[in-house]
C-alpha cells in the first residue's frame, strides 16, 4: 500500500508503468461507488501487488473498513513528515487499523532536532522497539534544551552536544537510507551543478511600501488627496509580497498597470535582462515560486515578451501535469517552462 498525496499519484502509477509493468498495480480513486467496484473487481482476491490510495481515502470511514480487510506486506508513506505529530488522525488511523509487516516513509524534509516529531516518526515504523519515549527523551533531550547557560559552561555544553547528536546519528543509522548530493550514483546521473546566487535592489516603490509595512500600515492618497491608511495583519508575509512584486499586495493604489510592471520590482528587472541571454544559448528555463498571484503576474511578463510557457500548480489537472512528463515539480510550487521564442 502505498499512500500519497494526490499531486503524486499519477507519477507513482506511470513510475510503476515504466519500471514494473508487468506487477497489478490500482490506482485507488473516483467516488465512493467506482471505489467500492475497484475493491470487488480488481483488489480482494485478484492477486493484487500495488494499491496506490490517497491520504484522505485512506482514512475515510467505508474505504478504511474494506482496506483493512487485508493484511499489507509494506506500507509506503509518501511525504511522510505529516507522521511526526502521533496524535494526527492519519498517524492514528495508519498505526490502528491497517496491518502491515513492514513500514515505509519518503520524506524530502530534512529530520530536525524536536526529539518528540522523531520519535513519532521512529514509533510508527517500529512501534516494538520504540515503544515509548520517555527513556529515548531523557537521553537526547539535553542538547536541544533551551536553558540558561553560563559562560564556563559553555564550552563543555558544545562538546557534550556533539557527543550526544552523534550518538543519535547511530541509532538512527539502521533506520534511516539518505540520499545527499554528495552520493556516487547520483553524481553519476545527474549533470554538473552550478549555484549562482544575484542579489538585487529594491524598487523606489518597493522601499516605500517595505518601510511603511514595517509598521504593519501602508498609505496611498484618494481623487481628492485624502490620506488613507490600510493596515495589515501577518507583517512578515506582506513584507515577503512586496520583496517578491509590488502587484502581489493587489491594492489597486499600486498598481501602476502593465508598462511599469518590470520597473517597480527589482527582481523582475534582473529576470528582464537575464532571459534574452538564456534564449540566445537555447536554454529551457524554469522559475519556482510559492505565491499563485506572483505566478500570475509572471504569466502576464512571459506572454508580453512573447514566450511559450507552461504554468504547474496545486490546482493543475493531472491532465495537465502530463502534457510535459518530463518536468515534474512540487504541488506547492509552481513551473514555467521557456520553450521558445514564437516566429
Amino acid at each position: 500500500m502505498i499512500i500519497a498525496p494526490l499531486s503524486t499519484i499519477t507519477n507513482w502509477k506511470l513510475e510503476f508503468d515504466k519500471w514494473a509493468p508487468t506487477l497489478n498495480v490500482v490506482v485507488y480513486k473516483g467516488n465512493k461507488d467506482v471505489r467500492k467496484e475497484l475493491f470487488r473487481t480488481r483488489i480482494k482476491g485478484h492477486g493484487l501487488h500495488v494499491i496506490i490510495i490517497q491520504y484522505e481515502m485512506a482514512m475515510s470511514t467505508p474505504d478504511l473498513r474494506m482496506l483493512k480487510q487485508i493484511k499489507w506486506s509494506y506500507m509506503v508513506v509518501d511525504e511522510g513528515h505529516r507522521l511526526k505529530n502521533n496524535e494526527s488522525k492519519l498517524f492514528v488511523v495508519l498505526t490502528k487499523e491497517y496491518e502491515s509487516k513492514r513500514k515505509l516513509i519518503l520524506t524530502g524534509t530534512p529530520l530536525q532536532t524536536n526529539i518528540g516529531e522523531l520519535w513519532n516518526l521512529l514509533n510508527f515504523i517500529l512501534p516494538t522497539v520504540f515503544d515509548t519515549d520517555a527513556d529515548f527523551k531523557t537521553w537526547f533531550s539535553k542538547p536541544f534544551a533551551h536553558g540558561d547557560e553560563t559562560a564556563e559552561d559553555e564550552e563543555a555544553s558544545q562538546e557534550e552536544q556533539m557527543v550526544l547528536i552523534n550518538r543519535l546519528h547511530q541509532v538512527l543509522r539502521p533506520f534511516m537510507l539518505r540520499r545527499t548530493k554528495n552520493d556516487k550514483d547520483l553524481e553519476l546521473s545527474l549533470p554538473e551543478n552550478r549555484e549562482v546566487v544575484i542579489k538585487c535592489t529594491l524598487s523606489a516603490l518597493q522601499k516605500i511600501q517595505y518601510r511603511q509595512l514595517s509598521y504593519a500600515t501602508l498609505r496611498t492618497r484618494d481623487e481628492k488627496g485624502n490620506l488613507i491608511s490600510t493596515s495589515y495583519n501577518n507583517t512578515i508575509m506582506q513584507l515577503r509580497k512586496v520583496c517578491n512584486h509590488p502587484y502581489t499586495l493587489e491594492d489597486p493604489e499600486w498598481d501602476l498597470g502593465s508598462d511599469m510592471r518590470v520597473r517597480v520590482c527589482g527582481k523582475l528587472d534582473v529576470l528582464d535582462r537575464i532571459l534574452p541571454k538564456l534564449k540566445a544559448a537555447g536554454h529551457r528555463v524554469l522559475i519556482y515560486s510559492q505565491m499563485v498571484k506572483l505566478l500570475e503576474i509572471l504569466a502576464e511578463y512571459i506572454e508580453d515578451e512573447g514566450y511559450k510557457y507552461h504554468k504547474l500548480i496545486g490546482a493543475t489537472s493531472s491532465g495537465m501535469r502530463l502534457v510535459t512528463p518530463a518536468l515534474v515539480c512540487s504541488a506547492t510550487h509552481a513551473l514555467f517552462q521557456r520553450v521558445s521564442h514564437p516566429q
